[in-house]
């Protein structure tokens, strides 16, 4: 048996092996590009979720009239003053102050009456990923108003009700 040694069988397994490289190439480059796309698919996740728990958090503080105390308590989370703290790790549980945080969302409380506001803010180590601010407003009780009015018997209203 004879190997055919003929000039066009070289070319053409040349140009079979260039191919083959080509591909590799290709693949590693699509390899690549779909790890990437996975861990950003990650993070994307990650910080959609806590933004629907600030979002939570916002509508909590609504809903609480911009109490602090009762805020940390509708999410067991610490209270320092009027700011209340959450941490999580890097798979989105929630974690105690010294464990391993990755992620913290903090809600920090002005409880100036009649408007209150809570300042919300993601922060991953010390960058900080999303903060937006929620307010609140209670209107004075009129009748209380109205109340102290006639209390100090002056008789005349200065804040536009009447002092019967």
């Amino acid at each position: 048996m004879t190997i055919n040694s003929n000039p066009k069988s070289r070319a053409l397994f040349l140009e079979l092996m260039l191919d083959v490289l080509i591909f590799a190439i290709c693949a590693l480059v699509c390899l690549q590009v779909f790890a990437s796309a996975k861990t950003s698919s990650s993070q994307s996740n990650a910080y959609a979720s806590l933004g629907i728990e600030a979002q939570s958090i916002a509508e909590d503080f609504s809903a609480c009239k911009g109490d602090a105390a009762i805020l940390a308590g509708h999410f067991s989370a610490d209270l320092d003053g009027s700011a209340i703290t959450l941490y999580y790790d890097k798979d989105l549980n929630r974690v105690q102050a010294g464990d391993d945080v990755v992620y913290l969302l903090r809600c920090e409380i002005d409880a100036s009456a009649p408007l209150k506001e809570a300042h919300i803010t993601l922060t991953q180590g010390s960058e900080q990923l999303f903060g937006f601010t929620v307010c609140s407003y209670e209107p004075l009780d009129r009748s209380a108003a109205q109340t102290q009015l006639v209390s100090t018997g002056s008789g005349q209203s200065t804040a536009g009700g009447d002092a019967r």
